[in-house]
């Protein structure tokens, strides 16, 4: 990896072992994998790699392990420390955590009063499939009468973080064939998580318009258990009860938990 320094123009070289190990690098803001490294931990006999922050949770290259559980618990896998399932030379999971939404959405505004439904299927990265339907009412400026084909994707870690209420906000367009945009933003009473997302509609209709509200999605599982997306033990922020083993250590560390996903 390098890192070059905009005003000398000086370029950096690092280089690392699989786990992201090396005790010379104890300086600068991103390193493995583009990572944000903690150089304040950084040279000390028990992490002399330093520790990387994978913003979900800390990562030790010294141990080839996470320093907190994961927080989808165990559906990334039965061992909860795990680096990109004990195998960082061969995979990865550029993706992280996500969901996709798919289905028909439809938007009808009138002045100041909007109201907008979507009917479809979510899908996240652990493949649990789930029906949702989406209704809400929103404010905003325009007049539109539009629906067709909506497609999205969220930060949510599974398809159960679905199920909320969230902040909606819609624009578009139509005049025959019409296309709209919308961003929402909500808390998973769960797990506490932030999630934020977006997505577009390509359809037909007439009109155009913009609107602010709120949605409440109702998920229905379709290929799993809902009581396996429980949320994981302790938060990001706390600490681990205990540590597995190293990168060469024992049964304490196999799959699943990559690099780009925490």
């Amino acid at each position: 990896m390098a890192t070059l320094d905009s005003g000398s123009g000086a370029l950096t070289k690092a280089g690392y072992l699989p786990f992201g190990e090396n005790a010379s690098a104890t300086t600068g803001t991103f390193r493995f994998i583009g990572q944000r490294f903690d150089a304040e931990t950084a040279g000390s006999v028990g992490e002399p790699s330093g520790l990387y922050y994978y913003r979900a949770r800390m990562y030790s290259p010294t141990l080839g392990r996470f320093m907190q559980p994961d927080p989808i618990g165990y559906q990334g896998g039965v061992h909860l420390y795990a680096y990109v399932g004990n195998d960082p030379l061969n995979l990865t999971d550029p993706l992280g955590l996500w969901t996709l939404q798919f289905g028909l959405s439809f938007n009808i505004q009138l002045g100041p009063v909007a109201l907008q439904f979507s009917s479809g299927f979510a899908v996240d990265n652990h493949g649990n499939l789930a029906r949702i339907d989406v209704g809400g009412a929103s404010g905003g400026v325009g007049e539109r009468f539009s629906g067709g084909v909506s497609v999205g994707a969220s930060n949510a870690d599974d398809v159960g973080q679905l199920s909320s209420w969230f902040n909606n906000a819609s624009v578009g367009v139509a005049a025959g064939p019409s296309a709209s945009l919308d961003a929402f933003q909500g808390i998973d009473s769960a797990t506490g998580k932030n999630v934020v997302g977006g997505g577009g509609t390509v359809g037909f209709g007439l009109g155009g318009g913009g609107s602010v509200g709120k949605t409440y999605t109702i998920v229905t599982p379709l290929n799993y258990d809902p009581s396996t997306l429980a949320p994981a033990g302790p938060s990001a922020g706390g600490v681990a009860p205990s540590l597995p083993a190293g990168p060469q250590g024992s049964s304490a560390g196999a799959p699943q938990s990559s690099p780009q996903m925490k």
